[in-house]
């Protein structure tokens, strides 16, 4: 069927064909986005998303592209003017996760791909091991009336992997768990700053 692809240079250096890479700081992965890639995006896709894990139709440029359950080799032209969806013959199995509505990254031998929840908590991945990046978990409604003016609403938890995050393997048609997400614990750190002044953080 037809569908709308949508380009962006998200870098903004002039080409429309980079990829994206990982950084890992403080024994975290850090994606370091190239061009960023939208397939069938409504406006408020272009206004909400954040990265590609708040978004359904947003995808980071890279080896393959996951789009309606399937897997393609996507490449764009330097000018952006060109851009060619190939079938992959890649051997397929699925992950699964408690968590439903959730997004995320993972990165293996055949470059970064990004997953999204079924009904029933699973996402089809090529065979494989794969690591998690990042990921997302999303309840949020897009928009709400009020008073006659419609406003997004955002219920969303997002976080990034350790960089010691174990390799799930990917077996052609099973299915295996990817562990993230809840519960979450809460940590409080004090750090002591000039005089008698301490600074709290928490995360979770």
């Amino acid at each position: 069927k037809p569908r709308r692809v949508v380009v962006l240079d998200f870098n903004s250096n002039g080409r429309f064909d980079d990829t994206m890479t990982i950084a890992t700081v403080s024994g975290t992965f850090y994606p370091r986005p190239g061009d960023t890639i939208f397939v069938d995006p409504d406006a408020a896709d272009f206004t909400y998303g954040y990265d590609p894990t708040t978004s359904e139709t947003q995808h980071y440029l890279g080896e393959l592209l996951h789009v309606s359950g399937k897997f393609f080799e996507a490449s764009v032209s330097p000018a952006g003017d060109s851009i060619t969806f190939k079938d992959t013959a890649a051997s397929v199995g699925y992950v699964s996760n408690a968590s439903k509505g959730y997004r995320a990254l993972v990165r293996g031998n055949q470059g970064i791909v990004k997953i999204c929840c079924d009904g029933n908590g699973r996402s089809p991945l090529p065979a494989g091991n794969w690591k998690l990046i990042q990921y997302s978990i999303d309840r949020s409604k897009r928009t709400v009336e009020t008073n006659g003016t419609k406003q997004p609403v955002w219920t969303l938890v997002s976080a990034r992997a350790p960089s010691d995050y174990a390799a799930v393997e990917i077996q052609a048609g099973e299915t295996t768990p990817m562990p993230f997400g809840p519960p979450y614990k809460p940590t409080v750190k004090a750090t002591r700053r000039s005089g008698n002044t301490v600074q709290l953080s928490m995360s979770l």
